[in-house]
């Protein structure tokens, strides 16, 4: 008898699905397509960290994609992290959760990795669902 328990990939998956499908009607929906392609080899050459402030500052800005890519990372990765839902974990974006004095090198580690592995599924629904030049 199979095991019906949902695979850590499985809710990966099934949540980058959800995310990205709702950026599917938005107008900045090219953009965020963009981004997320290029967002693996930016956290490799800088680091999770400022990859986060990267992102951060951009949405300060006003820009859409860039703060709808850094929320759907802080909502995946820090409930991944501490079990509990980004509102409830006590922190309102994961770059605080890693800037928090408290954590170690495993922490960012584990945290860089959960990223990676999360961005590889928002990466394949966005050049699925998002046509390249779509307007």
């Amino acid at each position: 008898m199979a095991s019906r328990q949902r695979t850590l990939e499985q809710e990966r998956g099934n949540h980058a699905w959800q995310k990205v499908s709702d950026i599917q009607d938005k107008s900045f929906r090219t953009e965020y397509r963009a981004l997320v392609r290029k967002l693996p080899s930016h956290i490799m050459l800088t680091g999770l960290g400022q990859t986060l402030a990267f992102l951060q500052a951009k949405a300060g800005s006003g820009s859409n994609e860039h703060h709808a890519l850094e929320r759907h990372l802080s909502e995946w990765v820090v409930q991944e992290l501490t079990g509990k839902a980004l509102k409830e974990s006590g922190y309102s974006s994961l770059l605080l959760w890693i800037l928090n004095a408290q954590r170690t090198t495993d922490d960012y580690r584990r945290a860089t990795s959960e990223t990676l592995a999360y961005v590889a599924w928002l990466k394949r629904f966005a050049e699925a669902l998002i046509p390249e030049n779509s307007l």
